[in-house]
């Protein structure tokens, strides 16, 4: 089964660039939103494995859109998306881990994750202390 994604973004360019490495990659982009609206939207109907979501939008900031997502988003792995560096972001953040980019990371975190709700245990993954926190940052290059 091909993993899904999402990629919320206001840059038309940067969501098209993201598709097309995300489908080199082995995901099947089920989404593309420019805005908050649409994102919270579409994520909640088509229920992603991994979410690429722009800190910046036009009408919202991804830290403010991540509470509303975790709860349409049936555990998906949003990564939070920017121009600036994390440091920019006054410690909102940690560094990203890379290796849960691959297919292979994200498969195995959301198998852990259906594994322990399927089971009624606590979410295993690593979580900020505040929900309205995301877990990674990614900022390597211009969009």
């Amino acid at each position: 089964m091909e993993l899904t994604a999402v990629i919320v973004d206001d840059h038309a360019g940067f969501r098209d660039q993201a598709a097309e490495l995300l489908r080199a990659a082995g995901y099947e982009v089920v989404g593309s939103c420019p805005d908050g609206r649409s994102a919270v939207d579409a994520i909640s109907a088509l229920r992603p494995d991994l979410v690429l979501l722009d800190v910046q939008l036009p009408d919202t900031d991804g830290f403010l859109l991540i509470s509303q997502l975790d709860a349409v988003s049936d555990g998906a792995t949003i990564v939070l998306t920017s121009t600036r560096e994390a440091a920019d972001y006054g410690g909102r953040v940690p560094p990203l881990r890379r290796s849960l980019l691959s297919a292979d990371g994200l498969a195995v975190d959301r198998a852990a994750a259906r594994h322990d709700r399927d089971r009624n245990l606590p979410d295993r993954r690593p979580r900020p202390a505040s929900r309205t926190r995301p877990r990674q940052l990614a900022t390597d290059g211009p969009h």
